[in-house]
């Protein structure tokens, strides 16, 4: 493994008790910005829409069956087993709503935690700081935050990083349960599957390490499951497009990812250009000065950035087909579709992050710090997370009508003790 992705003897030599103390503050960092920016949600409680339906009405209904259940084409392990417990441990019904958003702003703590226990063993803590917060500081509405629905969305990327650090790793150390947690991140939502192209060449260059057999471990996980999940989404997925793959080999993709991804991203509507060809040189010159930065690192990081580059755009694009454009375009800023730009921001921050930390080019470290100030400064001040409160009702037989933002037709009726 190259020097330059191998944690420095610094970095080794971190002391314990400083790493604990950095995780803690990530954590609770992370636990203030959700309280910061969504404080309804943490206080009167949140569901949102398949939270009702999916998690919890098949928890109650199906019990500990409902875990393997598919939904929209794969299975969700961690949320079902959210739901389950919660209906397992005879908790009150009416408390659910403020369990789960409290669980999942835990969770995302955790996942933010974790990334900067790995991030800080081959970057400077400034650098794993922005790599660990990038989760909860990218622009976005909230879609994605506080809800079992979208948890996947901030689980997928720690799957990445995960794989990564597996080949960055001078030793195979604590592997069981970095196995065990690869293994529901991989049943958990899509991202397996999409790391498959990442898994194969992963596994090949594991295997010709030290304790080659050892290292394989987290790639066959993420190959077993990345396969399932392509077949349970081929053969029991009930949600299909609308338009045929076909259309889309006329839609305008260059120039609405340069609009909808790059500019609306860094810069206010109010300083955007007009749209014609001054809007499309501004946007192409944008995105050659993030390239040429993003790239200027050398070795292994340029080959680490370019993955994150590849991915954000197959993301992107797999999140235009998949929310049937053109009929709604996917916009960071547009409630219904800003999940589909969540892990694209993710990894579009960690190369940057990678840049301002890595890059020997002075200049291109202070473009990266600049691309990022532009990131967060223009998710902070466009941020809106409308308040959707969800509705538990007793019924005159002692079950629960649960209502779930945004509304009908996302509700389910349960009764304790079934």
């Amino acid at each position: 493994m190259s020097e330059n992705l191998c944690p420095s003897a610094g970095e080794r030599a971190r002391a314990p008790s400083s790493l604990a103390a950095d995780i803690v503050l990530t954590y609770f960092i992370v636990v203030v910005l959700l309280l910061y920016r969504m404080p309804e949600r943490l206080q009167q409680g949140y569901l949102w829409a398949e939270d009702a339906t999916v998690f919890i009405g098949q928890a109650y209904k199906f019990g500990a069956h409902s875990i393997l259940m598919p939904y929209a084409g794969y299975l969700h392990v961690i949320p079902r087993l959210v739901a389950f417990t919660y209906r397992a441990l005879g908790a009150d019904p009416q408390g659910i709503a403020i369990a789960f958003a409290w669980t999942c702003a835990l969770l995302t703590a955790s996942v933010c935690s974790y990334l900067y226990a790995i991030a800080v063993r081959y970057v400077p803590r400034p650098a794993a700081f922005v790599i660990a917060l990038a989760p909860v500081l990218l622009p976005h509405t909230g879609e994605s935050w506080l809800n079992l629905t979208n948890l996947q969305w901030t689980l997928g990327p720690l799957l990445m990083v995960m794989l990564l650090d597996t080949l960055g790793r001078e030793h195979s150390d604590h592997l069981f349960a970095r196995c065990f947690i690869v293994l529901v991140l991989a049943f958990t939502g899509p991202f397996s599957a999409i790391l498959v192209p990442l898994a194969v060449p992963g596994a090949l260059v594991a295997s010709r390490r030290e304790k080659g057999l050892r290292r394989l471990a987290p790639f066959l996980i993420v190959l077993v499951a990345g396969l399932t999940q392509l077949a349970i989404y081929k053969f029991a997925n009930d949600r299909h497009p609308q338009h045929p793959l076909s259309e889309y080999f006329h839609y305008p993709w260059i120039e609405t990812f340069l609009n909808n991804f790059v500019m609306e991203s860094l810069f206010v509507p109010q300083v955007l250009p007009a749209t014609g060809d001054s809007s499309m040189y501004a946007a192409l010159a944008t995105l050659v000065i993030f390239l040429a930065c993003v790239l200027s690192p050398a070795g292994r990081w340029r080959a680490v950035n370019i993955i994150a580059l590849a991915m954000t755009v197959a993301l992107w694009m797999l999140g235009v087909v998949r929310n049937d454009a053109p009929a709604v375009a996917v916009q960071w800023f547009y409630d219904g579709v800003a999940r589909y730009t969540f892990t694209p921001f993710v990894l579009c921050i960690w190369a940057l992050a990678i840049a301002a930390a890595k890059s020997p080019l002075k200049l291109s470290r202070y473009v990266a710090v600049a691309f990022l100030v532009l990131l967060f400064a223009n998710g902070a001040t466009r941020f809106h997370a409308p308040t959707m409160p969800s509705k538990i009702t007793v019924q005159p037989d002692g079950a629960y009508l649960i209502e779930a933002a945004p509304g009908s037709p996302w509700h389910t009726t349960v009764k304790p003790g079934r």
